[in-house]
């Protein structure tokens, strides 16, 4: 949520400036989830007028389904920019799974398979 600080109107925070006083002047409202545990942390942020997040990170140390071995993996989902970013590496820093791409093209992969088409904030 944006609100225009000359104004206190709210508006949308895809223009730049406030659409009816035209100023710069203004307060964004975002809200963060953070997790933090013995494997790892996540974070959810999204807007307060939102119910999803708009972006989702993790970084943790789990268990590879694959090898068995344990592995230290990176996720990052920006649902607003439609970007998918994954990175898994052995402990030793080898990376033995990379994937970067659209959101919308991220489809059949882990959680998201049998899911034809994933919905970005944009759509």
């Amino acid at each position: 949520m944006t609100i225009c600080l000359d104004c206190k109107k709210e508006y949308d925070k895809k223009h730049n400036k406030c659409p009816i006083f035209g100023s710069l002047n203004r307060e964004i409202h975002v809200s963060d989830n953070i997790h933090v545990d013995d494997f790892g942390c996540e974070i959810n942020s999204k807007e307060k007028h939102h119910g999803k997040p708009n972006k989702q990170y993790f970084s943790r140390y789990e268990t590879y389904k694959k090898t068995g071995e344990k592995v230290k993996k990176e996720r990052n989902i920006d649902y607003d920019n439609n970007k998918y970013y994954e990175k898994v590496e052995t402990l030793d820093g080898k990376i033995i799974h990379y994937c970067e791409e659209r959101l919308t093209d991220h489809i059949n992969h882990g959680s998201a398979k049998g899911i034809s088409y994933i919905k970005t904030n944009k759509n």
